[in-house]
């Protein structure tokens, strides 16, 4: 229930505790603390943002514009570069940024203000421009800085203060405020299109948007007030009026208008809009889910209890099966649930993560701490057998455990592992374990080999010796002999992840809270926690995504230091940076395939906030940024699934529920089909699929081919084809269209299917990427931490292409011996260059540490090696 408590004007500190009904009761606890200002001084400083426009910005810093393009409140005097941007701001560079606030002197002294970073700076002390030392009286000033900043290498930009000539340091933030009594709205950002029909969901974003009362959105003609519009001081949400043309939007409170943002009715669109959540099946905690190879959905929960029910066309359970195995066993929570798509579908066979929560009672212990985090098997029907694919798996001593499960186009097996710790420290509040070597990470677990290994042991760093228990997690190593490993380190409550038709893997995580431990900035160093937003990553293998994991940071010094969501990027270092942030606590996702509303969904990204709000993530068309998140409906869930037809499925754990939203779909006006479930499976004509749609005909009139290979059709109904998909003894790794004719109309879901293949068959595909920033020939490469690192003749560059970003760099440290014909090999997260002709290459050996962007010469070959061949081989490298 929420909870509704006013609070006085100070710093207030409140702890929330929640407790389950086991015996005994399990408990957690949150403590946060905050600040209510008054009005007339609310913390941190007013920063508007102006766009030099056919200037430059230092001709235009002491002649502003009358409006910004830009406004936020900093809580420091500090202008960051955030992930490439110009602080929070859309901009990347030719503006001028302006401070407005006050300071408080708490005592009479001489103050020196300096201003770092920007092109060209102005500070007004009491409106009248400063750039000597001033004494100042104890007392509140009227402060104003402005830096004119050509581009994101004049970040960061700040205010220093020297006090009675000591060093100068920034400004104390709790001296810091701004008056809000006269504040006018401004908009920031808004959808700047729609449909005619109206129906969108809007977001508003801005600040001024108080009292919540008293705010008018401005829509055209038309004015828009609670309770149709939902407001908080920096956004409103509203849905889109219908309309025609382009108006202007604007919000109007006491304390004025805003600037108007336009808003274009673009014809022939239709407006994202589902119908009502609404409860289709109850169940007891219900954490993840997916559809089965038999066309039914398979729910898990926290309980170790799997539900599996039959739906028909209408989301009316028909049958549910329950099946109480993993519950017999004491790592019985269930956080992850797939289906291998090259497994044959009869007997089903279901992948399964659980383990023991809280295992050592969630705070300080004595006595071991096993490592009880496992993937197992089920098979079908009856699924009485737990079958152990992959054991002792790191679990904190909480409910950081193992979580979602994907199965890539290789048929190997991606698992979201949560870390044992905050950000990087052991603390009592997170159960005082520390990291090992696979926790907070995405782990990749090479399935597709014959004889693939999944028995986990670690062993002492120092000595050899075994040690299987957590408690000593931060000195040993992984047991060498098994085919699990870490495809991208640093993430640290990934809670579930999802392998999309691009071929590309993205995932939540969660992100760190207050007053729950420690954060780590170093091998041997730390600083106070506070809490951040969640992410959404684009998760590519060898990048770190910013949660230290001090285990492998010996090894990999990058693990050792924790990244904040805003962080930049520290190319070859800390490429993590999130594709967007959320708050609190964003957990399921998965992606929408469906061409629903003229597609315009299709491929992206459904995120569902536990116990909240379920969002769309609208991706890029390359699939590598974030540009916009939209809420679509509140539905307390903590995973989603897209189901057949368009429809989303959320579960609720704590309502014990299964919600449903179906597509309210205005361009469906003939037979449209929309998803074809599963989307990609084994290619020996055995799987079952299943055609979502509206307006299909009969069994007579319909037929499907895939990739023009006709399937066989075993019923029709208006909204649901089923059959076999077709065998195909060349398949392809393209995706390919579904094409289905009923009703007397054809309708494709283009790029729809793809066939696994063989592990002999090869399974990629080609596609065209960034051009190289320099001609190259007789090349050598290796990519290292999710970047490839490329060398030639033909350059003395060290050219530099990221795999996350698809972006060329040029501009990484030139190798000291430049030669041509290398041969290079990684180990240890380095790039080795071997021998070469020319430029004094022969028989060297010269070494790339990406951490630090430097080359170094490693002992020389005993021979003057020229163009030579080498390979690693259990540790050792041999050149021929």
């Amino acid at each position: 229930a929420d909870i509704d408590v006013g609070f006085p004007i100070g710093q207030h500190t409140v702890t929330l505790t929640i407790s389950d009904d086991n015996s005994p009761p399990r408990t957690a606890s949150d403590t946060g603390t905050f600040t209510v200002y008054p009005i007339n001084a609310v913390g941190g400083l007013l920063t508007s943002y102006y766009v030099a426009n056919g200037q430059t910005p230092s001709q235009m810093i002491d002649s502003l514009p009358p409006l910004p393009d830009y406004e936020e409140v900093l809580l420091t005097a500090e202008i960051d570069n955030l992930a490439g941007m110009i602080g929070n701001s859309p901009f990347t560079g030719n503006v001028v940024a302006v401070m407005d606030g006050k300071l408080n002197v708490p005592t009479a002294a001489t103050y020196q203000f300096t201003l770092n970073g920007g092109s060209t700076t102005r500070f007004y002390l009491n409106g009248s421009l400063v750039s000597g030392a001033v004494s100042l009286q104890a007392g509140s000033y009227t402060i104003q800085a402005r830096f004119a900043i050509d581009s994101t290498s004049l970040l960061p930009a700040q205010i220093l203060a020297s006090i009675n000539g000591a060093a100068a340091a920034p400004v104390d933030p709790s001296n810091l405020s701004h008056d809000e009594t006269s504040l006018k709205p401004f908009i920031n950002s808004m959808p700047s299109s729609g449909s005619p029909q109206g129906g969108e969901a809007i977001t508003i974003s801005g600040i001024g948007f108080f009292p919540s009362g008293s705010v008018t959105v401005q829509w055209g003609a038309v004015s828009i007030t609670e309770p149709n519009i939902t407001v908080k001081p920096d956004s409103i949400q509203l849905f889109a009026p219908s309309g025609s043309g382009t108006v202007n939007v604007s919000v109007q409170t006491p304390n004025g208008v805003s600037n108007a943002f336009s808003y274009t009715y673009v014809a022939g669109t239709v407006p994202i809009s589902f119908t009502t959540p609404t409860q289709v099946a109850t169940l007891t905690s219900p954490t993840q889910a997916a559809w089965g190879p038999d066309g039914r959905l398979y729910v898990v929960s926290d309980t170790g209890n799997i539900t599996i029910y039959t739906f028909d066309d209408n989301y009316t359970v028909t049958n549910a099966q329950v099946v109480t195995t993993i519950a017999a066993l004491s790592n019985n929570s269930i956080l992850g649930v797939a289906f291998n798509p090259v497994d044959p579908p009869n007997p089903v066979k279901l992948y399964v993560a659980h383990a023991k929560l809280y295992a050592e009672g969630g705070g300080s212990f004595t006595g071991p701490a096993p490592y009880n985090g496992q993937v197992s098997v089920l098979t079908g029907p009856n699924f009485s057998t737990v079958q152990p694919l992959i054991t002792n798996l790191p679990v904190s001593n909480r409910d950081h455990a193992i979580n979602g499960l994907q199965f890539d186009n290789n048929a190997d097996l991606f698992i979201a592992n949560g870390s044992a710790t905050n950000a990087g420290i052991p603390s009592i509040q997170m159960g005082t374990l520390p990291e090992s070597p696979l926790s907070g990470a995405i782990l990749k677990a090479l399935l597709s080999k014959s004889n693939f290994n999944g028995s986990l042991s670690y062993v002492e760093t120092a000595t050899g010796q075994p040690n299987n228990d957590q408690v000593y997690g931060d000195r040993v190593d992984l047991a060498p002999g098994t085919d699990v490993s870490v495809f991208t380190p640093g993430t640290r409550n990934p809670f579930d992840i999802v392998w999309t038709t691009r071929s590309m893997l993205y995932g939540s995580d969660n992100g760190m809270n207050a007053n729950f431990g420690a954060v780590s900035t170093g091998a041997n160093t730390q600083t106070t926690e506070t809490s951040q937003r969640d992410e959404i990553n684009y998760l590519v293998e060898g990048h770190y995504y910013g949660h230290p994991n001090r285990n492998r940071g010996r090894y990999d010094d990058r693990q050792n230091v924790y990244h904040y969501p805003a962080d930049p990027e520290t190319y070859g270092t800390y490429n993590g940076v999130p594709l967007a942030t959320l708050t609190s606590s964003n957990d399921g996702i998965d992606e929408y395939r469906a061409t629903t509303f003229n597609s315009k969904m299709r491929g992206d990204l459904l995120v569902q906030k536990f116990n909240g709000v379920l969002s769309h993530a609208v991706l890029s068309a390359d699939g590598r940024s974030i540009p916009s998140v939209t809420t679509l409906a509140t539905t307390h869930g903590l995973d989603v699934v897209a189901s057949p037809g368009g429809a989303i499925l959320s579960f609720d754990h704590d309502g014990n529920q299964i919600v449903l939203m179906q597509p309210i779909d205005s361009a469906a006006t003939t037979m449209i089909a929309y998803d074809i479930f599963p989307w990609r499976a084994r290619a020996d004509g055995t799987p079952a699929f299943t055609i979502g749609g509206v307006q299909f005909g009969t069994l007579a009139d319909t037929s499907v081919t895939i990739g023009g290979l006709p399937a066989t059709v075993t019923s029709v109904s208006s909204n649901r084809i089923r059959g076999i998909l077709p065998a195909n003894a060349s398949p392809s790794p393209q995706l390919l269209d579904v094409v289905v004719q009923s009703a007397g109309k054809t309708s494709v879901i283009p790029q729809a299917f793809r066939y696994m293949q063989g592990t002999s068959a090869g399974t990629g595909s080609w596609q065209n990427g960034a051009n190289l920033p320099a001609g190259v020939d007789e090349v050598a490469a290796g990519a290292v931490n999710g970047v490839l690192y490329v060398v030639s003749g033909d350059t003395s560059a060290t050219l530099a292409y990221d795999l996350k970003s698809g972006v060329w760099r040029s501009d990484v440290t030139m190798r000291p011996l430049v030669g041509q014909q290398h041969s290079a090999e990684v180990i240890n997260s380095r790039l080795y260059l071997f021998g070469g002709l020319g430029g004094g290459a022969e028989g060297s050996v010269q070494i790339y540490n990406p951490n630090t962007n430097s080359w170094s010469l490693g002992a020389a070959a005993p021979y003057a090696a020229g163009s030579v061949s080498t390979a690693v081989i259990n540790g050792k490298v041999y050149m021929a």
